[in-house]
């Protein structure tokens, strides 16, 4: 889900076909648009606010399955996961694809209050989980994913808490 949604919001359909090129194939109907010919010229800022209005549905769906599987108080290298994954999504600038190629911003942005939960509760689920022990790490396999999930939790959170001159967690 998390996957699509990412898809989805640079322009790309669920088999991560851009839509102008799954437009000229045949016409499709679903929930929220009639049926169009392969002719209409659907222009560059409405295709933008049907994009956005997807993602935000992904979005509220994808943060009721969050708090349903509980992902914020039982840590799991799946669920950190995911956590990781969504944290840009929720932060507002995301980038979109128009059908000419160029870059469009698209601003989508979650309450402060569940952006920051979910960002304390991400970055202390890496200090729970990939610290290194002897005794919980039994494979080269299973360090090497820690070591990335920490990695990447460290390099985005020195980043973007730094630039924008918040409290350091890792």
């Amino acid at each position: 889900m998390i996957l699509v949604t990412w898809a989805e919001s640079f322009g790309l359909n669920e088999c991560g076909v851009p839509h102008a090129a799954a437009d000229q194939s045949e016409p499709v109907a679903d929930a929220t648009h009639s049926y169009t010919s392969p002719d209409t010229f659907v222009p560059p800022e409405i295709r933008r606010a049907e994009w956005r209005n997807k993602v935000e549905v992904y979005l509220k769906e994808i943060l009721e399955l969050v708090d349903y599987h509980s992902i914020l108080r039982r840590p799991t290298l799946d669920g950190l996961r995911a956590l990781l994954l969504l944290l840009p999504l929720m932060d507002g600038n995301l980038l979109l694809s128009s059908l000419l190629g160029t870059p469009l911003t698209c601003v989508i942005e979650a309450p402060m209050l569940e952006r920051s939960a979910i960002h304390e509760a991400a970055l202390s689920q890496v200090q729970a989980l990939c610290v290194q022990t002897a005794p919980t790490v039994t494979n080269f396999e299973e360090a090497a994913v820690r070591a990335r999930l920490f990695w990447y939790a460290y390099t985005q959170e020195g980043l973007l808490t730094g630039l924008r001159g918040q409290r350091f967690v890792l």
